[in-house]
C-alpha cells in the first residue's frame, strides 16, 4: 500500500527559496527540490529592484482567513542574507499580498501610511497564489504615491514645502485603494516630496533656494500613483521663478507636462 504525505515549505524573498518536500513508504527515498521566487519594483527602463523589506499576507482561498499556520503579517527582510519564517503549504490555495516596508498591521484593509515621514511605500497589485502543486511565486510591487520634483535653474538645491494636502492615509491591499487621511503642512529638506494619489489636488509650494522663499500655486490636477512630475523653474528678469514645465522620469513612470508663474515672497 502507497501512503504518501506531502508538504511544500514556500519561503518568501527579494529572492525567495521554496523547499518542497515528498515522503512516501519504505520503498522511496526522502526527495528535496528547491525552487526560486522573486519579490521586486522595477524602473522605468525594466530593471529589478530588490525588495529587502516587507511584510506578506497569507490569506485561504477557500475560506478567506490566515492561511493555515501562518500569523500576518509575515516579516521578510535582508541583511547580508534572507531572514523569513517558514509556511507550509497544502492543497489549500493560499492568497498573497505584499507591501512594504513592513508595518505590525494585522488587517491588510487597512494599512496606515504617514506622508510626513516621506517612505516611499511600495505594494503588490496583481493576484499572487501558491499550494503545494503550485510553489513557484513571483511577485512584483509598485510605489502607491505620487512624487513631486522641483529644480531651479536646473539645480535640486532648494527645499519644497506643500500647504494644506494630505499628511496620512489608508491603504487596503485587497482592492490597491488609498484613501487621503487629514489635511497639513508637508515640509521636507530636499527637492522632492511624496504625496497622496489624486484625482484633483490643488498644490501649494513654498520653496527655499538661495535664501530666499517663492511662492507657487498649481490649479487641480491629477496626480496618479507611481507617476513622477518634475516642475524646472527658471528666474527670470524681474525675479520670478517660470516653470518650463519638462517632466523627467527616473524610477517611476512618465507623466504630463506643466507650466506657471512663481513669485518671490
Amino acid at each position: 500500500t502507497l501512503k504518501t504525505n506531502m508538504k511544500k515549505i514556500l519561503l518568501i524573498s527579494a529572492f525567495i527559496s521554496a523547499a518542497l518536500m515528498s515522503c512516501t513508504d519504505n520503498s522511496s527515498p526522502n526527495k528535496e527540490e528547491s525552487l526560486e521566487l522573486e519579490c521586486y519594483s522595477r524602473s522605468s527602463d525594466n530593471t529589478k529592484n530588490m525588495v529587502k523589506d516587507f511584510g506578506m499576507y497569507l490569506y485561504s482561498q477557500t475560506s478567506g482567513n490566515n492561511y493555515t499556520g501562518v500569523s500576518n503579517p509575515v516579516h521578510v527582510v535582508y541583511n547580508d542574507g534572507w531572514s523569513y519564517p517558514q509556511i507550509l503549504l497544502s492543497e489549500d490555495i493560499a492568497t498573497i499580498y505584499t507591501f512594504s516596508p513592513y508595518m505590525e498591521t494585522t488587517d491588510c484593509t487597512s494599512l496606515n501610511l504617514s506622508l510626513t515621514n516621506q517612505t516611499d511605500y511600495l505594494a503588490s497589485t496583481e493576484t499572487v497564489t501558491a499550494s503545494k502543486t503550485n510553489p513557484s511565486v513571483s511577485i512584483t510591487m509598485i510605489h502607491i504615491l505620487s512624487k513631486i520634483n522641483v529644480t531651479i535653474d536646473g539645480s535640486s538645491s532648494c527645499q519644497v514645502k506643500l500647504l494644506s494636502v494630505p499628511t496620512s492615509a489608508a491603504y487596503n491591499l485587497k482592492t490597491n485603494k488609498l484613501t487621503a487621511g487629514i489635511l497639513g503642512d508637508l515640509t521636507t529638506n530636499t527637492s522632492s516630496v511624496l504625496i497622496c494619489p489624486s484625482s484633483s489636488q490643488e498644490l501649494k509650494m513654498v520653496i527655499t533656494y538661495a535664501g530666499k522663499q517663492y511662492d507657487y500655486t498649481e490649479v487641480a490636477k491629477s496626480y496618479e500613483a507611481g507617476k513622477e512630475y518634475t516642475f524646472n523653474l527658471t528666474i527670470s528678469d524681474n525675479k520670478d521663478l517660470v516653470i518650463d514645465g519638462d517632466i523627467i522620469i527616473t524610477d517611476w513612470t512618465p507623466a504630463g507636462d506643466y507650466e506657471g508663474t512663481v513669485n518671490e515672497q
